[in-house]
C-alpha cells in the first residue's frame, strides 16, 4: 500500500495498482450544465434515486412537540407546511441560486408574486417608484392601486422619453435603478 502524493489537491490510496479511495479536499467548481442538473440536491439515501423526487404533501410529521416548536419558531431548518416550503421547491431554489451565483433564491407561483415580494423587500412606506407606462396590466395595477395602500407611490413615465424618465428619477433618492 502507498500514498500517491504527486496529484495536486488529491490524495490517492493505491493498493496493488487499484485505487481504493479518493479524497479531494477543497471546494469543487462545477460548470453550468452540472449545476443545472445537480445543484441543491443529494441522491436519495433510502432508494438511491439521483433525480429529485416530487413531494405531493401538504404537511409534515414532527418527531415530537419540541421538534415542531423549533420549526415553527424558525430555530431550525425544516418544513412545516407546503405553502411555506417543501423539499421539491427547496431544491429548485438552491439550484437557481447556484446557477446565478447567489446565496439564495425564492420560488414564487407567479411573476406578480415575485414582483410584489421584491418590492416589499426593497421598499417601505414613504418609498417612491418610477416605472414605465408600458407595463403589463397586472404589474400596473399592483403599482397603481395596491402598493399605495402600503405607502409606496409610483410615477409612471413614457419609456421612450428619456428626459421625462430622468427628471422623475432624479427627484427621488435611488434605492434601485
Amino acid at each position: 500500500m502507498r500514498l500517491a502524493g504527486d496529484c495536486p489537491r488529491r490524495l490517492l490510496l493505491i493498493q496493488r495498482r487499484h485505487v481504493v479511495a479518493i479524497a479531494m479536499p477543497g471546494p469543487k467548481s462545477y460548470q453550468f450544465d452540472t449545476l443545472s442538473l445537480h445543484a441543491g440536491q443529494q441522491p436519495d439515501t433510502q432508494f438511491g434515486a439521483r433525480a429529485q423526487p416530487v413531494y405531493f404533501t401538504t404537511s409534515y410529521v414532527f418527531k415530537d412537540t419540541d421538534h415542531a416548536a423549533s420549526l415553527f419558531n424558525m430555530e431550525r431548518a425544516g418544513h412545516v407546511y407546503t405553502r411555506i416550503s417543501n423539499p421539491t421547491n427547496a431544491v429548485l431554489e438552491e439550484r437557481i441560486a447556484a446557477l446565478e451565483g447567489g446565496v439564495g433564491a425564492i420560488a414564487t407561483a407567479s411573476g406578480q408574486a415575485a414582483m410584489h415580494l421584491a418590492i416589499a423587500t426593497l421598499m417601505g412606506a414613504g418609498s417612491h417608484i418610477v416605472a414605465s407606462r408600458s407595463l403589463y396590466g397586472g404589474s400596473h395595477n399592483l403599482l397603481q392601486y395596491t402598493l399605495p395602500r402600503f405607502g409606496i407611490d409610483t410615477t409612471f413615465v413614457n419609456p421612450r422619453d428619456l428626459d421625462d424618465s430622468q427628471s422623475h428619477s432624479s427627484q427621488y433618492p435611488a434605492r434601485v435603478r
